[in-house]
């Protein structure tokens, strides 16, 4: 979630303004002086970040907790479109529009939720969270019944293989190829009962309804 870009550019600079002052007062330049100096300014800019990161991340997490006790929509949505705008993390950025994706494809405005997938750029989340970014993604585009773009996002991104696994990737792999059966919804009735489903059983609810509908509509 940190920006490494920033920090090359940041440390780049502390050395270039070393070598002017060392040109400036006639000195030579120290290869360890400058290593030092460029590792200091990198310390410094991440700790500083770090904090900042903290800090939106702890708000947007009591955002979403106030959400779920006061099912609050229109608060939350408006909250965190708020916390979109003044953060200046990508990463935290991206979340917070999956997050008001799902606030709108719960209240069936699909128009809203795939503007804001469509905002969503997954290369802006770290290898550890990038997957779980995808997965959660692909779900609100199967939500919304966007059915071929989600098929295609989970082809690009699991065709190889997904070690992981995981309750939520599992979800999605049978939402992928059961979408329209009703096998889709046995096998979600058998992953219900699978040890660490307990904070997925909405989850688990909502693919079941996804299922049902496009059954329905085959």
């Amino acid at each position: 979630m940190l920006n490494y870009k920033k920090y090359i550019f940041g440390s780049g600079g502390a050395l270039i303004l070393y070598f002017v002052f060392c040109y400036a007062f006639k000195k030579q330049p120290d290869a360890i002086i400058g290593g030092l100096l460029a590792g200091v300014i990198v310390i410094i800019m991440s700790s500083l970040d770090l904090k900042h990161i903290k800090k939106d991340f702890n708000i947007m997490k009591e955002q979403v907790n106030e959400f779920k006790s006061t099912q609050n929509v229109e608060k939350f949505i408006k909250s965190q479109i708020e916390l979109m705008g003044s953060t200046k993390n990508n990463s935290i950025k991206n979340i917070l529009k999956l997050n008001i994706a799902s606030a709108y494809a719960e209240q069936f405005d699909k128009i809203n939720a795939k503007k804001f997938l469509d905002m969503v750029d997954l290369d802006e989340f770290d290898k550890k969270n990038f997957y779980n970014a995808v997965l959660n993604k692909i779900f609100l585009l199967y939500q919304i019944g966007e059915n071929e773009e989600a098929h295609k996002l989970y082809d690009e991104t699991f065709s190889s293989g997904y070690k992981a696994g995981g309750i939520l990737y599992e979800v999605v792999k049978i939402l992928r190829y059961n979408i329209s059966s009703k096998n889709g919804i046995k096998e979600l009735s058998e992953l219900k009962i699978k040890e660490g489903s307990e904070t997925y059983r909405d989850i688990i609810r909502l693919a079941k309804e996804i299922i049902s509908r496009n059954i329905k509509e085959v």
